[in-house]
C-alpha cells in the first residue's frame, strides 16, 4: 500500500501511475478538494492557480490528447496585446469548465481523503506510520509519495532522512497573491492575458475569455514574487485594493466600481531554482518526493516529477504487482 501525501498535479499524477500499475493507493490532503497548481472554486468558477499550461513532452502530451477527446481540456485563445503580453505560447491549453477537473479525472476510483493534514513520517519496522496534526494515526504503509512544496516536505521527511531534507531545503521558493476581482461593469480593456514587468502586479487574466467559463466582468489577478515577499505577513484584506490599482494603472482601463473581491495567497508558489530532477528517491525507504519545483514551476513540471516518483517506486517494489494491459500511464513504468 502506497500513501500519496498532497493532491495537486505531482500528488494525482503519482497517485494516478501507482493505481493503474496495481499498487494500492491512498491519498491525503489538507484541502477541501484536488488542485495545488490547478486549485478552483466552483462558485464562478475561480482558477486561483495556474491559468492554462502548454505542452512540450510526449508523456504529458499523451495525456493531454486523451482528455482533450473526454472534452475536459480546450485551447484557450486570449487577445494578448504589445508590451502588456509580450510573446505568447505556441498554445495555451486549460482544462474545462474549471482548471481543477484535470486533477478530478486523475483522481478518479483513488481512495484520497480531503480535509487531511499529514504532520509526522515514522518508520516503523521497515513501513511508514502517517500522523496528523492531532498525532492520530492514519495507517501503516509500505511506501510514501510526498508530493507538497519543498519546504513542506523537507519538514515531513527530516526526522528520519536528514540529508533529503537539507537537499530540499535547498530550494527556494517564491510566492504569489491572486485576487478574483469582480467588477460592476464591463472594463474597456480589448485584451484577456496580460503581463507587467513592474510594479507589484505580475499578470492579469479575463476569466470570461476562457472556454466555457460563465460570462462575466471577472479578473483574477497575479501579483508578483516580490510584492509577495514584502507582503508575506501582512493582511490579506489589504492585497485586493493594491493589486486592483495595480491592473488599472497598468492597463489604463477606466476605473469602475469593484464588486466583490476574493483573495488567495499562495506561501510557496514557484522554486527560484529547481532541484534539477525529475523527484527525490530514497530506494531502502520507499520514500519518494515530487513536484513541480523538481523540474521547473509548471503544470507539465508537475505532471512528470509526479510519474516519475510513481515509476521509481515500482520498480524498486520487491514484489511488483502484475502490470495491467491497458492504463494511461504505462510508458512511464
Amino acid at each position: 500500500v502506497v500513501a500519496v501525501v498532497g493532491a495537486g498535479v505531482a500528488g494525482c499524477a503519482a497517485a494516478r501511475a501507482l493505481q493503474d500499475a496495481g499498487h494500492s493507493v491512498v491519498a491525503f490532503d489538507k484541502g477541501r478538494g484536488p488542485g495545488g497548481r490547478l486549485s478552483s472554486r466552483k462558485d464562478g468558477p475561480f482558477d486561483y492557480g495556474a491559468p492554462s499550461f502548454t505542452v512540450s513532452d510526449w508523456r504529458f502530451a499523451r495525456l493531454a490528447r486523451s482528455l482533450w477527446y473526454e472534452k475536459l481540456l480546450a485551447e484557450w485563445k486570449p487577445k494578448r496585446h504589445g508590451e502588456l503580453g509580450g510573446s505568447a505560447p505556441p498554445a495555451q491549453i486549460l482544462a474545462v469548465p474549471r482548471m481543477s477537473a484535470l486533477v478530478d479525472r486523475l483522481l478518479r476510483d483513488v481512495d484520497v481523503r480531503f480535509g487531511v493534514r499529514v504532520d509526522a513520517l515514522v518508520r516503523e519496522g521497515g513501513r511508514w506510520r502517517l500522523y496528523d496534526e492531532a498525532h492520530v494515526s492514519l495507517g501503516v504503509f509500505d511506501a510514501v509519495v510526498v508530493a507538497c512544496p519543498a519546504p513542506q516536505a523537507a519538514a515531513l521527511v527530516d526526522p528520519t532522512h536528514f540529508a533529503l531534507a537539507a537537499r530540499l531545503r535547498e530550494v527556494a521558493m517564491d510566492g504569489c497573491v491572486v485576487v478574483r476581482a469582480r467588477f460592476s461593469e464591463p472594463l474597456d480593456l480589448s485584451v484577456d492575458d496580460g503581463l507587467i514587468s513592474v510594479g507589484p502586479l505580475a499578470r492579469f487574466v479575463r476569466e470570461a475569455s476562457k472556454p466555457e467559463r460563465p460570462p462575466s466582468e471577472c479578473w483574477t489577478l497575479y501579483g508578483s514574487a516580490a510584492h509577495a515577499a514584502r507582503t508575506e505577513d501582512g493582511s490579506l484584506d489589504e492585497q485586493s485594493e493594491v493589486l486592483v490599482d495595480a491592473f488599472f494603472t497598468a492597463t489604463g482601463a477606466k476605473r469602475v466600481a469593484l464588486q466583490s473581491s476574493e483573495v488567495h495567497r499562495w506561501r510557496y508558489a514557484r522554486a527560484q531554482r529547481p532541484l534539477g530532477e525529475p523527484c527525490a528517491f530514497v530506494a531502502e525507504s520507499l520514500l519518494a518526493v515530487c513536484g513541480d519545483w523538481c523540474l521547473g514551476d509548471s503544470v507539465e513540471a508537475a505532471y512528470l516529477s509526479g510519474c516519475a516518483a510513481a515509476a521509481v517506486l515500482h520498480a524498486s517494489t520487491p514484489e511488483k504487482p502484475p502490470l495491467p494491459r491497458v492504463g494511461p500511464q504505462l510508458p512511464l513504468l
